[in-house]
Order: structure tokens, then C-alpha cells, then sequence
């Protein structure tokens, strides 16, 4: 069924090395693809057809009938389930504006009471940590929690944002390489329905 893709992708690539440009390239194809494959994936698990085959899991039949290894088959499952959720994420990932590396960075810190938050307002961070190279995507969080939380928030109380101030109205900075060490842009600190 994909044998032709395999083929034109082999002619494109010849026999010759590829240059650092096209490299780069070529991974961002990959990443693409593997967007694609996440979303097949992750259709797969919510309509349960691995039940069908006995398994019970989604990754026991990916290795089982697919000849996935258990870490490989939760990767695609985990990024199509997060792309379900987050509808401009998936579609950044999908054109390539950002990696599968970045989307693993930031669904490896959002939790249940999180996710939500972040699909609130993934309009606007998704394209200010587009362009961040990957360990600073993760510099948004803090590490070495068993359940990591984003430093920022919503106060329910004062019907406000809480934490470093990372959209573009700010200059996206949050204060630089430190997200807490300057105070959040005031139009952060409003509610929402404020903001101009």
C-alpha cells in the first residue's frame, strides 16, 4: 500500500550523503509522517479494534501484529492522543512547524488538570515555542516532579493568570531563560475577557 512513498522517497534521497540542510529536512519529513502515523494510531485505540484480536491493550497488539517493541508502540499512542486533544498542536506538527520532539516536550509536563488549560490557549504558545530550540521548550516547566505542572496557570479565585508571562503580546520572552524571574505582563494578570 506504500510501497510507491518508500520508492519516490529513495529516489529522492539517490545515493549520494545528504547535505546538513537536507538532513534536516529529511527529519522534519519523518516527523511529519510520524504525525500522520500517530493519528491512524491513535484512531485505532479509540475505536478498541485491538480488542477484537484478544489483546488487552493498544500496545499489546502493536506488538503482537505490528512487530512494534512496547516503548515504540506507546510513542505514536501517546503523541495521537495528546493530537486529539490539542487541535493546534496536532496541525503544527503535522506541516512541520513543530518537532515530534517538541510535542513530546510539552505533553511529558501537562497532566489531566492541565491539558485543558494549555488547548485554552494553544493558539497562542504554540507559535512562541515553535522556535525554540527543545531543551528550552522544556525550560517552561519544572523538572524532577514524579507529576510535573506547567509554572503557569489559571487562578480560579482572581479569574486570572498565574506564572511567567511566554505569549507573543509580551514578547513571548517569560523573562528569559529563567520563566519566573520577571513578573508577568499585566495584560497576563487581567482576565480574559479583559484582555485587548
Amino acid at each position: 500500500m506504500f510501497e510507491h512513498v518508500v520508492a519516490v522517497l529513495d529516489d529522492a534521497l539517490g545515493d549520494r550523503d545528504l547535505s546538513r540542510d537536507e538532513l534536516v529536512l529529511l527529519l522534519a519529513f519523518r516527523d511529519q509522517v510520524e504525525a500522520r502515523v500517530a493519528r491512524q494510531v491513535g484512531a485505532f485505540d479509540q475505536r478498541a479494534e485491538w480488542v477484537f484480536d484478544g489483546s488487552v491493550s493498544p500496545v499489546q497488539w502493536l506488538t503482537s501484529h505490528a512487530r512494534v517493541a512496547p516503548d515504540d508502540a506507546r510513542r505514536p499512542l501517546t503523541l495521537g492522543a495528546a493530537c486529539r486533544r490539542l487541535p493546534v498542536t496536532a496541525a503544527a506538527v503535522a506541516d512541520a512547524t513543530i518537532s515530534v520532539g517538541q510535542v513530546r516536550q510539552i505533553t511529558n509536563h501537562l497532566s489531566d488538570d492541565t491539558v485543558e488549560l494549555f488547548a485554552e490557549h494553544e493558539a497562542e504558545l504554540v507559535p512562541t515555542l515553535a522556535p525554540l530550540p527543545l531543551r528550552q521548550v522544556s525550560w517552561r516547566w519544572p523538572a524532577g516532579n514524579a507529576t510535573p505542572k506547567p509554572r503557569w496557570g489559571w487562578n480560579r479565585a482572581t479569574n486570572s493568570r498565574t506564572g511567567p508571562c511566554i505569549c507573543p503580546r509580551s514578547g513571548g520572552d517569560g523573562g528569559g531563560s529563567t520563566p519566573t524571574s520577571t513578573p508577568k505582563a499585566a495584560h497576563c494578570s487581567t482576565p480574559r475577557s479583559a484582555t485587548p
